[in-house]
Order: C-alpha cells, then sequence, then structure tokens
C-alpha cells in the first residue's frame, strides 16, 4: 500500500533580499532599516511575515559590512508569531523559536552577478547546502520570498499558512494582478524544483567579461556595455520561467514601496502605520548568557485608525 501524499510542507524557508548598491538615500545603512514605527523597522516586519508563513529558519541575504548591524538590531531568533497569540497557561508548551541568519553574496558574484534576483536564488542556496550538511531530510523543499520594501501588513498570512505552505501549489501576492514574473516585488514561493530551473536560466544568460574570437590567441575583455549583463537583469528576466498555472493568487490591495523617498513619504503620509506586535519577541544570541531575550512591546500591528478591520487588531 503506497503511503499517503504529504498535503503540506514542513521545511519552508525565509528569504529577505537586502538590495545592495547606491539605493540608500545617501546613509551608510540599508533601506531594510528604514523604521516604519518606533523600534519597527522595514526588515522586522518582513522577518515577522516570513515567521507568519511558517517559515522553519530565515535567511537575511546583505552586504558583508551590514550584517552586524542588521543582527544587532533584530536578532537571531524570532518568536512564532501565531503561537505567541496563545494563553500564558498554553505559551510555555508550544512557543517555537525561528533562527535568522545572515550571509552576504559570495565573493565571485560581486559586481559579475549580483542583482537582486541572485541575492534570492543565493539564500536558497546556501539554505540548501547548509541543511545537506546535516540530513537529506533536512533540505528544504520550498520557499517564501519576502522583500523589506514593500510594506504591508505581515498579518495578512494569518489565514493563508496553509496555502502558502502547500505541497502541491506555489502562492503569490499580486498587486493590480502583477506578481514576480511581472517584477513586482511582492512575496511569493517556489519550490525547490524551481530554485534549480531558475538557476539554471540565470548561469545560462551570464556571459561574463570576457570572450575568446576566433583566430586570435588569449581571451580578450568584452566592450563595456557588454561586460557582465547578468548585473542588470530584473526580477521578471531572472523569475521568468516561474508558472502560475494552478497556483494560489492572493491580491495584496494594501502595500506601500518605500524603496524610493517619494515612496517612503506616500507611506507616513497615511497615518496608518504598521507596528510590532505587543506579544512577539525577538532573540539576539548572547556567548555569556547563552540567550538574552528582547523585548519590544510598542503597540499592535496596527493603530487606532484601522480598528475597523477585525484582522488587523
Amino acid at each position: 500500500m503506497e503511503g499517503k501524499k504529504a498535503t503540506y510542507i514542513s521545511n519552508l524557508v525565509g528569504i529577505v533580499p537586502i538590495q545592495s548598491g547606491p539605493k540608500n538615500d545617501g546613509f551608510p545603512w540599508p533601506n531594510a532599516l528604514t523604521p516604519l514605527y518606533r523600534h519597527y523597522t522595514a526588515l522586522h516586519r518582513s522577518v515577522l511575515e516570513c515567521a507568519m508563513a511558517g517559515c522553519s529558519s530565515i535567511w537575511v541575504i546583505t552586504e558583508k559590512r551590514h550584517i552586524p548591524l542588521l543582527k544587532a538590531v533584530v536578532g537571531s531568533y524570532v518568536e512564532d508569531p501565531i503561537l505567541a497569540q496563545l494563553p500564558v497557561e498554553f505559551k510555555e508548551n508550544f512557543k517555537m523559536k525561528v533562527p535568522i541568519w545572515y550571509a552576504s553574496l559570495p565573493a565571485r558574484d560581486i559586481g559579475r552577478r549580483d542583482c537582486y534576483g541572485r541575492t534570492i536564488l543565493a539564500g536558497a542556496e546556501y539554505a540548501i547546502k547548509l541543511a545537506e550538511r546535516l540530513s537529506n531530510k533536512a533540505v528544504p523543499d520550498k520557499f517564501f520570498v519576502s522583500f523589506p520594501h514593500r510594506v504591508y501588513s505581515a498579518w495578512m498570512l494569518q489565514n493563508l499558512r496553509k496555502k502558502v505552505k502547500d505541497a502541491n501549489k506555489n502562492f503569490y501576492f499580486t498587486i493590480e494582478g502583477k506578481t514576480i514574473k511581472d517584477g513586482i516585488d511582492v512575496g511569493f514561493t517556489f519550490f525547490k524544483e524551481d530554485f534549480e530551473r531558475f538557476k539554471k536560466d540565470f548561469k545560462a544568460r551570464d556571459k561574463g567579461a570576457w570572450i575568446s574570437y576566433d583566430g586570435m590567441r588569449g581571451l580578450h575583455r568584452k566592450p563595456k556595455e557588454e561586460r557582465n549583463t547578468a548585473t542588470r537583469l530584473t526580477l521578471d528576466e531572472v523569475f521568468r520561467s516561474a508558472t502560475l498555472d494552478d497556483a494560489t493568487l492572493v491580491e495584496c490591495d494594501k502595500s506601500n514601496n518605500i524603496s524610493t523617498w517619494e515612496g517612503y513619504a506616500k507611506y507616513i503620509s497615511t497615518s496608518k502605520w504598521y507596528r510590532m506586535p505587543k506579544k512577539v519577541k525577538y532573540f539576539k544570541f548572547n556567548k555569556m548568557k547563552n540567550l538574552e531575550t528582547r523585548t519590544i512591546d510598542c503597540g499592535d500591528d496596527y493603530d487606532e485608525a484601522t480598528k475597523d478591520d477585525p484582522k488587523e487588531t
């Protein structure tokens, strides 16, 4: 008798890509640390979104020089926000800490193929390689991507966790009907098989900076406009082979893109600011005290202006 096929993915890995380059509005820290409210940054929201989706671990991919700062602000663990809402008498038995890993692109990719899409693929590659060293059963089957500068309520995923972790279907947030395949940086999932296809397609489009001409000895440098074309690939070009057939599409009708100053000003002017939930805690690793709790108590996810929505209170 054949065993019953699993309906839900048990090992979902979250990826938070942080775009590198001169896009920080003149500040020495990444845009992921843009404040959304007191003690609550865009990176906090992305980590919370991954934890809300049911991820067993979260990978933050950024520049190497930013890792100590991000780790000091966000920490090394986050509580599962759904289990954190349980009553106190149950919480001690069911609470779960989700580890947060920080990594940077390989040195060989910097300046050659360090586009935003490559940052996502690097996060999946790191998660797979680390798991393979432990056990084949620990290898992740599915990945969830959260973009820090695309701001919307992480609690949208509270009732969508089963759809995100579906073993047979991918999950895509949409904005006006457009997804990551159209170049819209909004949350989505992909399977390990999809990752292998994305990676193969990406390598095929990476032409490098050198070429060997017929009849000429050795390598010759390409013209400047033809060098390292992979650094200029957009999200829709990297994930062009993504399939929406039989996928779960959920419209994200309330979102703000804070990657630009104009978008951030628009978010601030709405007066509907996202806040850290009271019961969710972050942890940072301390070599002397093992785990040191970093409590953030600054209100609910929404302010008074959104109390009419029962899902957000």
